[in-house]
């Protein structure tokens, strides 16, 4: 197995969590393979103590399992569980966008605008954990406005067991995204409720598929049906 990047003393729980998370999407650390505490914590150059922690934020992520025993596996899943996911985000967010465009505040959209121009100045950076934090803060902003709690604990649930890491994996998704936005954001400000949904329809459509692809050629590569990452 190839090196984990060493975490810095400051917010060593955070540092920890992003690098296996990152090393989990890129394939680093294999489908099904089992993930020792100590072994983590010598490879990151940490206590045990932020290794725990980091994996049980990554459980809650639906990326690492814990048995009885509480030893954690990463998890296995393919290119077939992957459009599965995205299938049923496109039937829901989209719908969450349409009822939000009539009920966004001024604050609101304001807000929106503000979380844009931090996935631009991550995207200029290069910063994919940056574009993937902010990506998730622009999503539910938008969802959390529909006025249907149950409606955004549902999508909740999808990021939850597979968070939509298109920056992470496919390194060339961060402008692609960055515009994406650009373009949800401009059929909010007019209050659109079908351009807003269509919008995010494309959004959740394009990127879905360049995983899927991604999930694919790899696992020709590898000859596995199970892989994680792209």
């Amino acid at each position: 197995m190839g090196a984990l990047a060493t975490v810095e003393r400051l917010r060593l729980d955070e540092q920890a969590y992003r690098s296996l998370r990152r090393a989990i999407l890129r394939g680093e650390l294999a489908p099904g393979q089992r993930l020792v505490q100590e072994d983590l914590a010598a490879r990151l150059g940490t206590s045990r103590l932020p290794v725990r922690d980091a994996l049980r934020r990554l459980e809650r992520d639906g990326l690492v399992e814990a048995d009885g025993r509480g030893t954690y596996h990463v998890v296995r899943w393919g290119a077939e569980d992957l459009a599965q996911l995205y299938e049923v985000r496109l039937l829901l967010e989209p719908a969450a966008a349409s009822r939000a465009a009539a009920r966004l505040s001024a604050q609101d959209l304001s807000e929106l605008r503000e979380l844009h121009t931090l996935l631009e100045r991550a995207a200029c950076a290069g910063d994919a954990d940056a574009l993937v934090e902010g990506n998730y803060q622009f999503h539910f902003r938008v969802y959390q406005a529909s006025g249907n709690p149950r409606l955004v604990r549902a999508i909740e649930a999808l990021w939850s067991g597979l968070p939509p890491l298109a920056p992470v994996v496919l390194p060339d998704q961060l402008w692609r995204s960055v515009r994406e936005h650009a373009e949800i954001l401009r059929q909010l400000e007019v209050q659109s409720a079908r351009g807003a949904a269509a919008a995010l329809r494309r959004h959740i459509r394009g990127a879905g598929a360049a995983l899927v692809a991604a999930l694919q050629a790899r696992s020709r590569q590898t000859g596995s049906g199970g892989v994680r990452g792209g």
